[in-house]
């Protein structure tokens, strides 16, 4: 069949309507062990140089797993009082900022001034 048939036919076709996938928001415990499951799932007719990709890629989603499995650990206070701490370094960064600025200003103005 030449080339110009195929890709008419190609464009001719209608294409599946899309379907919606439902949103579903994970816990930390159950994202882990859905990623350990994922990566344990190794199709059987993969190809001999495919394997070094797909155990490449299980390691990788095993680690995820594991950082996962870490944070779901932690006691939601710690991640409360981190996320504090961060909040109130995020605020004496914001106020310094603004101080430099202020003073910045105030020099500038003194110059303007002079001249």
């Amino acid at each position: 069949m030449p080339l110009a048939i195929v890709l008419l036919l190609a464009f001719a076709a209608p294409s599946p309507a899309p379907t919606a996938v439902p949103a579903k928001t994970y816990t930390a415990a159950e994202a882990a062990t859905a990623l350990r499951d994922l990566a344990t799932r190794r199709p059987a007719d993969l190809a001999p140089a495919d394997v070094a990709v797909f155990n490449k890629h299980s390691a990788w989603l095993q680690s995820c797993s594991k950082r996962l499995d870490a944070v779901a650990g932690k006691p939601r206070t710690e991640m409360l009082a981190l996320q504090n701490a961060m909040q109130h370094e995020s605020r004496s960064f914001q106020m310094l900022s603004n101080i430099m600025k202020s003073q910045h200003q105030t020099a500038m103005a003194i110059i303007g001034n002079l001249r």
